[in-house]
Parts: C-alpha cells; sequence; structure tokens
C-alpha cells in the first residue's frame, strides 16, 4: 500500500510557489528579455516602414538625361527671373513688411537703393534672434557673450542692440528674459501671419522676423540662441555687409541643395532640379543683411514669398529627420524649409556656390555651439519643467500599478502561507 506524504504547513508556501513555476514554466527572466527583444523588433519594423515610405515616394526620373535648367551668366537675368516668382499667400502680407510683390521699374530701384544706403550708412546692425523654451539655456550663453565681449568693443554700447523675439516662453520666462539680458523683448503678433509661420518646426519665422527688422533698422545681424560669434571678425563681417548687402557662408556639413530640398519647392520657384545639384545650402545659424535694392527685391522678397506659402515652406511629407543620407548627393528625403527656400534663390540671384571664392569671406562670423549656459541669476519654471513633471506623473502612475500587481500576488502568498501555518497549528 503507497502512503501518500503530506507537505508540513512550513513548506506549504514553497510548495505553493513551486505550483506556480509549473504552471509559469518560462523562467522571469526569459519573459522579460523576450519582452524586450520583441520591442526591438516592433521599433525596427516601424523604421523600416518608415524609410520604406520614404525611399517608395522618392522620384529622381527628371534627373535623368540633359538637364534643361542653368544659371545665367547675366545677374540682371538670373535677379529678373526671380521677380517672376508667383505670390502665393504673400500678395497680401508683402506691403505690410515693406515690400512689394510687384515688378519695378530701374529707375525707382536707383532710387530705392540711393535712401536705403543713405538710411543705414555707419550704423551697426541690430543682433536679433528668437528663441522657445528648448532654447532658454542656450539663449543665455549668447546674451552673456553680447554684454562681456561685443558690447566692450564699443564706446557706445548703446549702438548695438540686442532683440530677442520670444516663440512661446512662459510669462515667468519672459519676465526673467526682461530683466536679465539688457536687450528688447519682442512677441510676435499672430494675427498679422498665416498659422504655419508661427509654427517652430517649420522655420517660417525667421525670415519673418528678418525683414521686420530690416524695415525699421536697415540692416540686422541674424544669430540662432545655439550660435556665437567670433568677436574679431565683427568689423569686416559688417563692412561687408554695408558694401555688398548680404554676407553669407555655406553649410559646414557641405549639403547640397537637391539632397535636402522637397521637389515641390523647386516646382514653386519654376526651377529644374539638376540645375542645383552641385549647389549648397546655405548656413542660417549666422546671416547679416543690409537694406540694399539687391538684398531686399533679389533675397528677401522671393524668399518670403515661398516662406509665408505653407505649399512651398512646407510641402507634404516634408520632414526634417530620417534622411535616407546613402543617396546623397540625390534626394534623400529630407527638407530644410526656409534653408531650402533661400538656398534656391541665393544661388540662383548669385550663383553662389560656383563663385565661393569671391563671394564667401574666408573667415567665418559665428559657431555653432552646444553649450547650455545658466547666466541668468533666476530659474523660471520653463515648458520643459511641466513637461518633465508631465512625464515623472506618467510613469509614477505606471510604476504604482505594476507594483500593486506584484504587490498584490506578494500579499496573496504570504497570506497563503499564514493561513497554512494556522490550519497546521490547529491540527
Amino acid at each position: 500500500m503507497q502512503v501518500k506524504k503530506q507537505s508540513s504547513p512550513e513548506y506549504a508556501y514553497y510548495d505553493k510557489m513551486a505550483e506556480l513555476k509549473r504552471k509559469m514554466p518560462v523562467p522571469w527572466m526569459y519573459l522579460a528579455g523576450s519582452c524586450i527583444l520583441w520591442m526591438f523588433l516592433a521599433w525596427a519594423m516601424y523604421r523600416g516602414v518608415i524609410y520604406g515610405l520614404i525611399y517608395m515616394r522618392l522620384d529622381d526620373s527628371d534627373l535623368q538625361g540633359f538637364c534643361e535648367g542653368e544659371f545665367s551668366e547675366d545677374p540682371t537675368e538670373n535677379f529678373d527671373r526671380l521677380q517672376d516668382v508667383p505670390k502665393g499667400d504673400a500678395w497680401s502680407i508683402l506691403p505690410a513688411l515693406g515690400l512689394s510683390a510687384k515688378k519695378r521699374p530701374k529707375q525707382e530701384s536707383a532710387e530705392v537703393r540711393n535712401s536705403l544706403s543713405e538710411t543705414t550708412k555707419d550704423a551697426f546692425p541690430p543682433i536679433v534672434t528668437a528663441v522657445t523654451s528648448d532654447d532658454f539655456l542656450a539663449v543665455q550663453g549668447l546674451v552673456h557673450q553680447i554684454k562681456t565681449q561685443i558690447r566692450p568693443m564699443y564706446k557706445d554700447k548703446s549702438d548695438i542692440k540686442f532683440i530677442i523675439y520670444q516663440m512661446s516662453l512662459t510669462g515667468s520666462e519672459v519676465n526673467v528674459l526682461s530683466r536679465h539680458c539688457d536687450c528688447i523683448v519682442r512677441s510676435v503678433e499672430e494675427t498679422k501671419f498665416p498659422t504655419h509661420v508661427l509654427d517652430w518646426s517649420i522655420y517660417s519665422w525667421k525670415a519673418v522676423l528678418i525683414q521686420l527688422v530690416l524695415k525699421e533698422f536697415g540692416s540686422v545681424l541674424w544669430m540662432d540662441p545655439s550660435s556665437r560669434l567670433f568677436p574679431n571678425y565683427l568689423y569686416r563681417a559688417v563692412a561687408l555687409a554695408e558694401q555688398r548687402g548680404y554676407v553669407l557662408w555655406p553649410e559646414e556639413s557641405q549639403s547640397t541643395v537637391l539632397a535636402m530640398t522637397n521637389p515641390d519647392t523647386f516646382k514653386f520657384y519654376k526651377e529644374y532640379r539638376c540645375t542645383f545639384k552641385d549647389t549648397l545650402i546655405i548656413d542660417s545659424s549666422a546671416m547679416l543683411f543690409h537694406g540694399k535694392d539687391l538684398t531686399l527685391r533679389g533675397i528677401m522678397t522671393p524668399w518670403l514669398k515661398c516662406v509665408l506659402t505653407k505649399s512651398c515652406v512646407a510641402p507634404p511629407q516634408s520632414r526634417r529627420d530620417d534622411c535616407l543620407t546613402s543617396r546623397l548627393p540625390l534626394y534623400t528625403g529630407c527638407h530644410r524649409y526656409d534653408q531650402s527656400a533661400l538656398s534656391i534663390v541665393v544661388n540662383r540671384l548669385l550663383v553662389f556656390s560656383e563663385n565661393t571664392e569671391k563671394l564667401v569671406p574666408k573667415f567665418r562670423l559665428a559657431e555653432r555651439v552646444n553649450l547650455l549656459e545658466e547666466y541668468f541669476p533666476e530659474r523660471p519654471w520653463t515648458r520643459k519643467h511641466r513637461d518633465y513633471a508631465i512625464y515623472a506623473a506618467i510613469a509614477f502612475v505606471f510604476c504604482m500599478f505594476f507594483i500593486s500587481i506584484f504587490g498584490t500576488f506578494f500579499l496573496e502568498c504570504l497570506g497563503y502561507r499564514f493561513r497554512t501555518k494556522k490550519s497546521g497549528s490547529n491540527v
């Protein structure tokens, strides 16, 4: 006769765990590793679908064979071609920016050029930038440099105007910025422009802000919040801008206009893509403009016609990231928005990339830095802090959810052990 052994009360808890292990034969570590693997595979499949869809939309058939488009050796012909750029959605906004979409006679152009050169003579261009909460630390470094390095170079420090356009900063950020930047803080009037202009990711606002300052002061030195000036070259750059009307540089990455521009933007400008196969993207992180007629009518007007028209500056399915860099120098599926439009205009007007030795200074006025500086003595509540608080709250809810599940399981096992011990002691 076979006697069945009965587990003693003190081992009942471990018997329960053994029973659970039999029901769950896969170890917990293997299960967690499997979940991580499947999450990685899902992410890889998602990225593969994204790149696949981008690749399927690319069409380079217009780049095959003979290129019908070319830059004219006559600067006047290139200039006149930019005057024929469609008005798009800019026809009602350009007059408010001090520009006209109409072609003006040559004698009027000369009068405007002379009057602008007189009003801006010997005036240092205002330094202008724009910031969101994401750039609040970066712009503090620029403020620090202008206070400690740039203004001390001039006897009358008030001659150097520093204008910061705030783009959706919080109230506390605006207050702190106004108290410590020693600058003019401005906001953009939303009702004056199409809704896409104030979309930070499209960058249409940059050309608009530059033109607003050009209209008011006659010259402008644009700086991205993350850019820092080389003070030794500042005098030379300002003098060169007064002479030419502009000072521009190509991107150091040597990216081409064709590779980083949506085909629909070329269509808006009535340009052949193959014409820009070897032309370079203009670096928009630091730019100098002087209000000469060539600048206003040759660069700013055709640039603004595009950035004020969403179908030009941000055609459907435009993206700045996820570039198919393996296709270089062909179109990578990426788009640079305002930079792409500016690069088409400047390369058409000046044949910029073919004349870099003549048009591009031997020095660079500024460099990009990734340094975040806490220069202001106050630390306001920013949108980034708000986002972090929201993410922390979500993470806390998820943690509490999983803790409650595992806690319930643990207490159930502990209660079973206690009940088993109690029943064993009563026997």
